[in-house]
């Protein structure tokens, strides 16, 4: 990960990682895990999520179609009894086109659209070479 420009899910609720707080992750695709396998196994295949070309530290990203800045967007419609990446993640894919997309269907937010995470006046997030994977 050294030298790499990456896409972080920010202001997450802290967890201890080998005794240091973090409230925030890397997104990662992978592919999705037969049934009976180990989905956290260390031969998997894992790809970062890139962001577009001329993004720069704390872009804000947004799925293309949602509403988004200060008091818009599908933060007001999680449910208050999960936590906000444990509601949306089951959305979170990697199209044909190698695109990061959100499907509402997936998860309990309202809507059926699949749209791409875009950063503000630049390009869509993107990973290397895996169609069809589950992003994390």
């Amino acid at each position: 990960m050294q030298n790499r420009k990456v896409v972080v899910i920010a202001n997450l609720k802290p967890v201890n990682m080998r005794s240091t707080k973090s409230t925030a992750m890397v997104l990662a695709a992978s592919p999705p895990s037969e049934e009976g396998t180990d989905p956290y196994a260390a031969d998997r295949v894992v790809e970062l999520v890139d962001r577009p070309e001329g993004a720069e530290a704390r872009d804000p990203m947004y799925f293309e179609g949602w509403p988004h800045g200060e008091g818009k967007g599908s933060e007001r419609l999680l449910n208050p009894k999960k936590t906000q990446w444990e509601a949306i993640q089951p959305g979170f894919f990697t199209s044909e086109a190698l695109v990061v997309g959100f499907d509402a269907f997936k998860t309990d937010i309202e809507g059926s659209e699949k749209e791409n995470l875009t950063i503000e006046g630049k390009e869509k997030c993107t990973v290397l070479s895996l169609k069809g994977a589950i992003v994390r």
